[in-house]
């Protein structure tokens, strides 16, 4: 089975069967993975092209996407969903978003009631080892606000969740 581990905590990384992946199309192809491995359903086309390309005409906006979306492919095809309305990500066993496990992960075990017990507080002790740094650190799109705003609430929500289990292991 193809792995594919998109690392979103800490410098963007992209690693499909090991090896690192560095040679997007453009660097809008790989904001559009970035905000798919942010997202836990697929994503209507024409939000994604008013977030990527804002300042384009639909039609351009919308042709751009396919390129996006065809060098991606070229990739890691057996991971994208695609059809006329949406794009996502296939949620599979080979497929591991660190920002989603570090979320998943801390919330479940911050939402245990009392004092945390040794083998949570293990837990919790690794999935902050997760945290490598602030979600899409040194990652920016100039042209494109809403796609910026939507990283820094995420960085906001996860650098919150890290502070709070970060407290409870203190």
């Amino acid at each position: 089975m193809k792995k594919l581990e998109i690392s979103l905590l800490g410098p963007v990384a992209v690693h499909y069967d090991g090896q690192e992946i560095k040679d997007f199309a453009s660097r809008k192809a790989l904001a559009l993975l970035v905000y798919l491995a942010g997202q836990d359903r697929p994503v209507p086309r024409d939000f994604l092209t008013n977030l990527l390309w804002p300042q384009h005409e639909e039609s351009r906006g919308l042709a751009n996407l396919s390129v996006a979306l065809s060098s991606l492919r070229k990739h890691f095809g057996e991971f994208i969903s695609a059809d006329r309305h949406t794009i996502g990500l296939i949620d599979q066993e080979g497929l591991h978003i660190d920002a989603q496990r570090f979320a998943r992960k801390s919330q479940e075990i911050l939402a245990q009631k009392g004092e945390l017990k040794r083998r949570a507080a293990e837990e919790l002790a690794a999935v902050l080892a997760l945290y490598r740094g602030d979600f899409l650190e040194g990652f920016k799109l100039r042209d494109a606000l809403e796609f910026e705003t939507w990283a820094l609430t995420e960085q906001e929500r996860l650098r919150g969740l890290a502070l709070e289990a970060g407290g409870l292991l203190s």
